[in-house]
C-alpha cells in the first residue's frame, strides 16, 4: 500500500515521537513483558520494537519518495523521547535510526537517513530534512557527562529552534521548544517545564512570522492539554500549560505538535485560548498502540493523515479519512 497525498500541497510534514530506543534491536515484547507493562512506572521504560521500527522506516521512506518526486518540500518533525532512559548506547541506536540506518544483515537496513538543518533538496528522497527536539526520557541520565555530550549531538542547535520552509505560497515557520527544563524530581515524574525566556523568544518569533503571513507551527514534547475524553495524571503535564497555551494562541500559532502521552488526538482551535493542536502517539515502543502522522500544509488549511501500526500485517496503515484543520486568518483578540 502506497501513500501519495494531494498534488497541490505547499509543504509536507511527517510527525513522529516517543520512539524510546533501547540499546539493541529487540523483537516484540513477550508475554511476561506485556503483563509487566501494565504496572505503574514500567510501561514508559520499555524499549522499541524491531518490527515497528522496520515498518516505520519503510513507510516514511516511501512517503518521502512520493513528495520528493513532486518537488514538495518535506520535513520530518520529531517531538522527543528518542531513548528509553537517556543512556549513551540508546542515543547511538536512536541517532543511527534517524540520521543513518542500521544494517541487520542480508541487505536489510532499518533507518530514516534524514539530514539536519538547511533546506529540503528536490530529488533527495532518502535525505529528507529532520527537525528534532528532546523529551523527558532523553534527559533521564543527564547527570552522566558522556550522555550529556551525545545528548547535545542528538539535539543540536540553540533553543528555541527555528526553521523556515519555503513553498510556492506562504513560508512555513517551525519553532522547537525544549519542555524538559525542570528539576531532577520533575524529570522523574515526567513533568514538563518551558524556561520563561524561551517562551518569550518563541512568542515574539511566532507573532513576527504571523505578521509576515507565514504559517506558524510550534513543536513541544509535552501537550498543551489533555485529550477531549481523558484527563492525564498531573505528573505527565506541562507546568503552567494554560498560560503557555494562551500566549501561543495570542501570538497566532497555527498549529502545535506534541507527543509524550503515547496516544494521538486532535484539539481544534475554538476553545478559548487554544490553538490547533495535534499530539501523536509513540512510533515504535513495545506494548503500545503505535502511530505517526503526515501533514499537508495548504494556504487555508492543514490536512492530517494518521497512520497506525497493524499488528497482524506489521505495517503502518492510514486510518479512515484525513482530518482538516482550518488556518485562522486575521489578528486574534487578546485574551485577558
Amino acid at each position: 500500500m502506497t501513500f501519495n497525498g494531494s498534488e497541490n500541497s505547499l509543504v509536507a510534514l511527517i510527525h513522529i515521537s516517543d520512539l524510546h530506543f533501547g540499546e539493541s534491536f529487540p523483537n516484540e515484547a513477550g508475554f511476561f513483558t506485556q503483563v509487566a507493562s501494565n504496572l505503574p512506572g514500567v510501561g514508559g521504560l520499555l524499549p522499541h520494537s524491531y518490527q515497528a521500527a522496520r515498518a516505520l522506516s519503510a513507510r516514511i521512506k516511501q512517503i518521502c519518495r512520493s513528495f520528493s518526486e513532486r518537488d514538495v518540500p518535506l520535513c520530518v518533525v520529531f517531538t522527543g523521547d528518542l531513548t528509553k532512559s537517556g543512556k549513551e548506547a540508546e542515543f547511538l541506536t536512536g541517532n543511527t535510526f534517524l540520521r543513518s540506518a542500521h544494517s541487520l544483515g542480508a541487505g536489510n537496513y532499518v533507518g530514516l537517513e534524514l539530514k539536519d538543518g538547511g533546506t529540503p533538496v528536490s530529488g533527495e528522497a532518502d535525505r529528507a530534512l529532520l527537525f528534532a527536539i528532546p523529551g523527558n526520557h532523553d534527559i533521564w541520565s543527564r547527570s552522566d557527562s558522556k550522555v550529556l555530550g551525545i545528548y547535545r549531538q542528538t539535539f543540536p542547535g540553540n533553543y528555541p529552534l527555528f526553521l523556515e520552509m519555503h513553498s510556492r505560497g506562504p513560508a512555513v515557520h517551525i519553532h522547537g521548544v525544549d519542555s524538559t527544563v525542570n528539576t531532577p524530581i520533575g524529570h522523574k515524574f515526567a513533568r514538563g517545564r518551558v524556561a520563561p525566556e524561551d517562551l518569550e523568544i518563541v512568542e515574539d518569533r511566532v507573532r513576527t512570522g504571523a505578521g509576515q503571513k507565514a504559517l506558524q507551527i510550534v513543536c513541544i514534547h509535552h501537550p498543551l492539554s489533555d485529550p477531549p475524553d481523558k484527563t492525564f495524571d498531573l505528573t505527565m503535564r506541562l507546568e503552567q500549560r494554560e498560560m503557555v497555551c494562551m500566549r501561543l494562541y495570542e501570538a497566532r500559532a497555527n498549529l502545535v505538535l506534541s507527543g509524550h502521552v503515547h496516544e494521538w488526538f486532535i484539539s481544534q482551535e475554538g476553545i478559548c485560548g487554544m490553538p490547533n493542536q495535534f499530539t501523536v502517539g509513540t512510533g515504535t515502543q513495545q506494548c503500545s498502540k503505535r502511530s505517526f502522522a503526515v501533514m499537508e500544509v495548504f494556504e487555508s488549511n492543514i490536512r492530517i493523515y494518521v497512520f497506525e501500526f497493524d499488528e497482524i500485517r506489521k505495517q503502518f496503515v492510514p486510518t479512515n479519512t484525513p482530518f482538516e484543520l482550518p488556518i485562522s486568518a486575521g489578528k486574534r483578540a487578546a485574551l485577558h
